[in-house]
């Protein structure tokens, strides 16, 4: 290879000397024109032997500032390709790796393009170069391509610390999020922090924001970053009007009391010119992606002010006393409070496509309507989640105040919310649009006729969890048994099994298109089935369904009046065949096998002629036989127990004699797993889980 043989020169004036030894070695001298470098520095490379002849040559070398004059501790290597011609080209990529400590590595490598030609560069042209290689720090070097897999891994480091059910649970409040350590166990057994702070998920891309232009500029460009955004609301100080017979002042100065009274600065009631650059990449980012989502961290108090004053934090330097109260004399590392505009003339708050709140009360719901008007606030809004729903009406006022019209919403979770929040009555609009939702948790407990309202109302909804309260025999809870309601479009349902009495929550609803059905055991002290035919009055009203879990639901250790010895047997239409004949999946989990009646009572389900008989006349819609399954879930014990030990064997014995041969399942599975908190149930509630978990599609 000849043609790589002789003297280039790149265009900052450096000449290179190469030998090709034909077998895909260079050998050479390398002559730099910048920095400190002193005659000449030794070269060695490959080079591919073996082209095509309308591609360039790969071809790749390697020079260690060191030589007899000179030490640099430092070594640079060069890759590109060589193209022929009557214009003779070697483009190239190159990086300058100094030493370093290991806590500077991050800084140690340079990165750069060369472009080596036949002849030497003009004096002007090696001018232009050298104020351009000037600019150049090692981060703004870097491709687009590979910031974009840096930053995903930093953001990816930054979720393993910080799991989503940590963020979840710890982001209600400003000082959470400032001020997040990694805690670990002492030989106690206490927890404690360690004295380096870790970074969460919801820091870093702000953090990469503001270490060069070239990072920002690509670190705005990647929404995977910007999965969701914190913006706290910074309540305010200000004049606000006095209503009659309050004096002769118009306005009056008022506290705020949502942070315990403290003071906090007022901000800025117009856009800076920041917040407008803030609000367009919002716009051009996040708008094409229905991932983003928008924080709220923060109730609100109406002595506060008229405006809600939302925030976004930037890092900069900042002395401690520039901070609000409550974050003074917990925090003091460089972020800034970063002000945008009003509640509604601020777009962050149109474009966002999720909402969390943390407090959603009446209050809040009066300044939202009393904010610019505006035919539909939330044009973009397909997801709110509210942790604290609460609806008061003081002294009696009433009010009609809803949600403000978003015509995009589809998926509502609501937790620790009141009745009153929830209930429907003719005389007052909906405080939610139910008519447009498909997907609905409500993991409060609910009265018979409230929730009965709401089914009624959510005419779309797709995925329901709800979690119904028991109420005494009342025949005028009842309707006409001949004109139930049917219910067309739900296929996921999770619902609070309780110890139901009459009415049952489906008495009076067919839900004809139901293929999951999940039964949640809410309260371990007063929640379970006391026979088979609670069950049956809840699987009437699932003629198609397809899988049916119970979840800590079935407790086998009570002694309860199931006909394990068939004596008499059930009626035709109270099995389970009956009830549910394209059923596919049944899973029985959090079972407590501990005790001896336990044992036998699983046993005796397993045989009983309601789970067993009937099945052979099930067929698809193809005429095929179904293939059904049955897993159960029993409660390991970490103590030795031998008691435990020897039920537990016996019920997982009796499944492998049952394997092959049981009557109703194809495929019968018993697993071991750690009992499941209350808390931990819930989790089924939650509005991710009603799309995750289930294996009907």
């Amino acid at each position: 290879m000849s043609e790589l043989s002789g003297t280039w020169y790149n265009e900052l004036g450096s000449i290179m000397v190469l030998i090709a030894d034909g077998a895909g070695g260079l050998n050479g001298k390398y002559y730099s024109a910048v920095g400190k470098a002193e005659d000449f520095y030794i070269l060695t490379g490959r080079y591919d032997t073996d082209v095509a002849s309308d591609k360039g040559t790969s071809v790749g070398w390697v020079v260690s500032w060191r030589n007899a004059k000179l030490n640099a501790h430092s070594t640079a290597t060069w890759s590109g390709q060589y193209f022929g011609g009557s214009n003779e080209t070697i483009l190239t990529q190159w990086l300058l790796t100094r030493s370093s400590t290991a806590d500077s590595v991050w800084n140690s490598t340079n990165v750069g393009a060369n472009t080596f030609r036949r002849s030497p560069p003009n004096a002007a042209g090696v001018v232009i170069a050298e104020e351009k290689s000037s600019d150049l720090s090692p981060v703004q070097t870097l491709p687009f391509d590979v910031l974009f897999e840096i930053f995903l891994h930093v953001n990816q480091q930054a979720e393993k610390h910080f799991p989503k059910a940590w963020l979840d649970s710890n982001t209600n409040t400003d000082a959470n999020l400032l001020n997040i350590t990694e805690l670990s166990s002492n030989q106690d057994g206490n927890r404690t922090a360690p004295e380096y702070r870790l970074l969460s998920p919801l820091e870093v891309p702000l953090l990469l924001c503001h270490v060069c232009s070239s990072w920002r500029t690509t670190t705005l460009a990647i929404p995977a970053l910007w999965d969701s955004v914190y913006l706290p609301i910074t309540y305010v100080v200000m004049p606000q009007p006095l209503r009659a017979n309050r004096g002769t002042s118009g306005f009056k100065k008022l506290r705020s009391e949502a942070r315990g009274g403290e003071r906090v600065p007022v901000m800025a009631n117009s856009l800076e010119k920041r917040s407008v650059q803030m609000v367009e990449w919002w716009e051009h980012t996040f708008l094409r992606h229905l991932t983003s989502k928008l924080f709220i961290f923060s109730g609100l108090d109406s002595a506060a002010s008229a405006l809600w004053a939302p925030s976004i934090l930037l890092r900069r330097g900042q002395q401690a006393d520039d901070l609000p109260p409550n974050h003074s004399s917990t925090y003091r590392a460089p972020f800034q409070v970063f002000p945008l505009a009003r509640f509604f003339s601020s777009t962050f708050f149109r474009l966002s496509k999720r909402i969390d709140i943390n407090n959603l009360d009446r209050d809040v719901l009066e300044l939202m309507h009393a904010a610019p008007a505006s035919s539909s606030p939330f044009p973009y809004l397909v997801e709110l989640r509210i942790r604290k729903l609460i609806y008061r009406r003081g002294n009696g006022e009433r009010s009609d105040y809803t949600f403000p019209p978003s015509p995009s919403l589809r998926r509502l979770y609501a937790s620790g919310h009141c009745e009153n929040a929830i209930r429907m009555n003719g005389s007052a609009n909906p405080l939610f649009p139910w008519s447009q939702l498909d997907r609905l948790s409500l993991s409060g407990v609910l009265q018979h006729d409230t929730w009965m309202k709401l089914l009624e109302s959510c005419a779309c909804i797709n995925a329901l969890a709800i979690n119904p309260l028991p109420v005494r025999f009342d025949k005028s809870n009842l309707k006409d048994s001949h004109q139930p309601i049917y219910v067309r479009n739900l296929r996921r349902l999770v619902v609070g099994c309780r110890r139901f009495s009459i009415p049952m929550p489906f008495d009076e609803f067919i839900f004809t298109n139901l293929t999951s059905l999940r039964i949640v055991r809410t309260d371990k002290n007063d929640d379970w089935f006391e026979s088979f035919h609670d069950i049956e009055r809840f699987l009437n009203a699932t003629p198609n369904l397809q899988e049916l879990y119970f979840t800590g639901s079935l407790l086998f250790y009570q002694a309860f009046h199931f006909p394990f010895d068939n004596t008499p047997p059930p009626p035709t239409e109270s099995r389970l065949s009956a009830l549910v004949p394209h059923l596919r999946l049944m899973v029985i989990s959090d079972v407590d096998a501990e005790y001896g009646l336990a044992a036998e009572n699983i046993i005796g389900f397993l045989g009983s002629e309601w789970l067993c008989s009937g099945w052979d006349v099930a067929k698809s819609d193809s005429h095929k036989k179904i293939s059904r399954t049955l897993e159960m879930y029993l409660i390991s014990f970490k103590d030795e127990d031998i008691f435990a030990e020897v039920n537990i064997s016996k019920v997982r014995h009796h499944f492998e004699e049952l394997q092959s041969c049981h009557p109703a399942f194809d495929r019968l599975a018993v697993y071991e797993a750690p009992a499941a908190h209350d808390s931990d149930r819930l989790q089924a509630f939650d509005l991710d889980n009603l799309d995750n978990g289930w294996h009907v599609i």
